[in-house]
């Protein structure tokens, strides 16, 4: 069984562990019966070590109770990167072992049910934990909606940009945030309607920026040139920026900055993923 999903960028600023959304950029799992585990990755992952730890291991067990297979990977998702790569990995892996259920499988794994809704459903998700089960609902999305993001070249954990969130949060800054992410959602289901407050957060990315130190600097000048939003990806470090269809000028420019002040990334233009979860025998 073979099996695809997409990334995802979740939070997109104001909403925090409540919605992502999938983008055209993939990972592709295959998986045949074998004495013993074993990984052939491809692209981009094909450093991670083998063993009981590694994502499709624990996907198989969590399905069979074993992890007596071959699975070959071959992925474009930049990993520790704020893009979704270990909840789209857990979710091709689930769909490819043909697990009735590929989204608790992910979210049971990988802890992070908007990331993972996203690449099951495709296109912007809603999701949270309920009775201990994931929801994820999907939002229409205006195909308008084009995202920069840039890509830097060094890693950050999820773990590691979670360490540093504070233990509690005024309550002016959860009503404000709880506000940014209506209208982010407004915003993204009709671009007419999407407005810079829209992607404002109060409560995660202020206390990352410690972490990527330019990332204030890339979101304020993506604003300032033009980007219709912008915030972290995920825990970051890469900075996701809201654009229409045409876009190019803004890459332009935005490519030029990051050479300016010294920042090392990639900046790559990609469209909403529609069709999230897709398996082929």
């Amino acid at each position: 069984m073979k099996a695809t999903a997409p990334a995802s960028a979740a939070n997109l600023g104001p909403g925090f562990d409540a919605i992502a959304v999938a983008l055209e950029l993939y990972v592709t799992v295959e998986i045949k019966e074998s004495p013993y585990f074993n990984v052939h990755s491809k692209n981009l992952g094909s450093n991670i070590e083998v063993n009981s730890d590694h994502i499709a291991s624990r996907v198989l067990r969590e399905i069979y109770g074993h992890d007596n297979f071959y699975v070959e990977i071959d992925s474009a998702i930049p990993l520790a990167r704020g893009l979704g790569s270990s909840a789209a990995l857990a979710v091709a892996v689930a769909g490819a072992a043909g697990a009735a259920d590929p989204l608790k499988v992910a979210v049971t794994i990988d802890g992070h049910p908007e990331n993972a809704g996203a690449s099951v459903l495709g296109g912007l998700v809603a999701a949270t934990m309920e009775n201990g089960k994931p929801v994820a609902k999907r939002i229409d999305i205006d195909p308008r909606n084009t995202f920069l993001v840039v890509v830097p070249d060094f890693e950050l954990s999820t773990s590691k940009a979670r360490s540093v969130l504070p233990g509690k949060l005024d309550l002016k800054d959860v009503a404000q945030n709880l506000g940014s992410l209506a209208l982010m959602i407004a915003g993204l289901i009709n671009q007419d309607q999407f407005t810079r407050a829209a992607s404002r957060d109060n409560i995660h990315q202020p206390f990352r920026n410690l972490l990527n130190p330019k990332a204030e600097k890339i979101i304020d000048f993506i604003l300032n040139e033009g980007g219709l939003g912008a915030c972290w990806s995920g825990a970051g470090p890469s900075i996701l920026a809201l654009t229409d269809e045409d876009n190019q000028s803004l890459k332009d420019k935005l490519t030029r900055y990051l050479a300016e002040i010294s920042y090392k990334a990639e900046v790559m233009s990609l469209k909403p993923d529609l069709g999230g979860l897709q398996i082929t025998s």
